[in-house]
C-alpha cells in the first residue's frame, strides 16, 4: 500500500471537532446511506396521499424541485439498492482476497479511534457514500450527497483507518458497479447521434490514453508518488464530468461544455459515457496493480490497440443504422491490428503478455453490452494481479 504524504499528514493532524465528526461517520455513514434510501421511498409514496400532501409544504419550500426529484429517485431506488448491496459485497470480497494492513496498525497511528482488525483496501464507508452520488445525480440532492461523500472519504483517512488509495479505489468500484447495475436493469438502446467522425473519436481516445501514460512517466522522474497523483488527477476529471452530467440532467447545460461533450460522445448512451468508463477502469488498474511499468503496458494495450482496431474496422451497419452483429463492426484485420500494434507492451509484460493481448483483442471485438475499454482494463488488472 502507498504511504502517500497526504495520508501521513492527516494521520498526524488532530482537531477535536473533526475527530468527533469522523467517529460519528465511522459508526453511522453506511446506516445513513440506507436510511436515506428508505426516507426517499417513504416520502415518494407519502407524497401521493391526497390527505397528506399538505404535510409536505415545508419540504416544498426548502426543496423546490421535490416532485421532479422524487419521481426520478423513485425510478432509481431499486437500482440503487441492488448497486449498494452489491458494492458492499464486492468490497468485502476484495478485502478477503486482497488483504492490506490499515495505517493504524503502524507506529504512526495517532490513537483517534480503535484500529479495526479487517483489511484496509478498499473502504466500505467511502464506497457506500459514492453510490449515493450516482443515485442523486441530476437532482437537487446531488450537491449535499457529494459533500457527504467528501466528509466520509476525508474521515476515513483522517482517522487512520484508510490510505488515500483505499478511498479512491472504493469510489471507482462503487461508481462502476452502479453504472453496471443500471446498464443491465435499465438497458438503453438510444445512442447520442454522432456529431463527429470515428476518426475524431479515435484521436480523442488516443490523446486521453497517452495523457494518462505521460503523467505516469513524467511523475516517475519527479515524484515518489506518481500513481497516487495520477489517480487524484483522474478522480478530479471524473468529478468534473459527473458535475456537468448533473447539470445536463437538470437542464442547466453550459452551452459550450455541453456542445463539446456531446460532440465527442459517439455511441454513448449519455454524455461523456466512454470517458467515464475509461477513467474508472484506469483508476481501478492503477489502484490494484500499483506498478508503473505494468500499468503503462496495460494502458498502452487499451489505447493503441483500440485505435488500431478501429482503423481497420468495417463501417457496415443495419438499415436502422445500428450494428447488430455480436462482433460489432470488427473483422480479422481489425483483430490482427489490435494484436500487432499492442506488441510493444511486451517490453514490460514479457512473452507471457502475448495471451493477454490476444484475449484483450477478443474482448474488444465482441459486443458484450458493456464499454469494451472498461472491460479490457478490468481483464488486464485481474491478469496482472494473478500472473505478475
Amino acid at each position: 500500500m502507498i504511504n502517500d504524504p497526504i495520508s501521513l499528514w492527516l494521520f498526524y493532524f488532530h482537531n477535536s471537532f473533526l475527530t468527533y465528526l469522523s467517529r460519528f461517520l465511522d459508526l453511522f455513514a453506511v446506516p445513513i446511506v440506507f436510511a436515506f434510501l428508505f426516507f426517499i421511498i417513504v416520502l415518494s409514496y407519502w407524497r401521493q396521499g391526497i390527505k397528506l400532501r399538505s404535510s409536505l409544504s415545508l419540504f416544498s419550500k426548502v426543496w423546490p424541485d421535490m416532485k421532479k426529484d422524487l419521481d426520478l429517485l423513485k425510478k432509481r431506488a431499486f437500482v440503487f439498492l441492488i448497486a449498494l448491496l452489491l458494492t458492499i459485497a464486492v468490497v468485502q470480497f476484495i478485502k478477503l482476497v486482497y488483504p492490506q494492513d490499515r495505517p493504524c496498525v503502524s507506529e504512526i497511528y495517532t490513537d483517534k479511534i480503535e484500529c479495526p482488525s479487517t483489511s484496509s483496501f478498499p473502504s466500505t464507508h467511502t464506497a457506500s457514500a459514492a453510490s449515493l452520488i450516482m443515485f442523486t445525480l441530476g437532482t437537487s440532492l446531488f450537491i449535499p450527497s457529494f459533500i457527504f461523500y467528501l466528509f466520509v472519504a476525508f474521515s476515513r483517512v483522517y482517522l487512520g483507518v484508510h490510505f488515500l488509495l483505499d478511498v479512491i479505489v472504493a469510489s471507482s468500484v462503487s461508481i462502476s458497479i452502479y453504472l453496471l447495475v443500471n446498464l443491465f436493469l435499465n438497458p438503453s438502446k438510444t445512442k447520442i447521434a454522432p456529431k463527429s467522425s470515428n476518426i475524431f473519436r479515435g484521436f480523442l481516445h488516443l490523446s486521453f490514453g497517452l495523457f494518462i501514460m505521460s503523467i505516469l512517466m513524467v511523475l516517475s522522474f519527479f515524484s515518489l508518488y506518481p500513481i497516487i497523483i495520477t489517480m487524484l488527477v483522474l478522480m478530479l476529471v471524473l468529478f468534473v464530468l459527473l458535475f456537468f452530467l448533473h447539470l445536463d440532467f437538470k437542464d442547466k447545460k453550459h452551452p459550450v461544455i455541453h456542445s463539446i461533450i456531446d460532440f465527442v460522445s459517439i455511441r454513448d448512451t449519455f454524455p461523456g459515457e466512454s470517458a467515464i468508463w475509461f477513467i474508472l477502469g484506469s483508476i481501478i488498474l492503477l489502484g490494484f496493480v500499483q506498478d508503473i511499468n505494468l500499468s503503462i503496458a496495460a494502458l498502452y494495450i487499451v489505447t493503441i490497440g483500440d485505435v488500431a482496431s478501429a482503423a481497420f474496422s468495417s463501417s457496415k451497419t443495419s438499415s436502422k443504422g445500428i450494428n447488430e452483429s455480436v462482433f460489432k463492426n470488427k473483422n480479422i484485420f481489425s483483430f490482427a491490428a489490435f494484436v500487432i500494434f499492442s506488441l510493444p507492451s511486451l517490453i514490460f509484460l514479457g512473452l507471457n503478455g502475448i495471451w493477454m493481448i490476444i484475449l484483450a483483442a477478443v474482448i474488444e471485438s465482441i459486443d458484450l453490452k458493456v464499454n469494451d475499454n472498461f472491460l479490457i482494463l478490468l481483464f488486464l488488472t485481474l491478469s496482472l494481479l494473478l500472473f505478475y
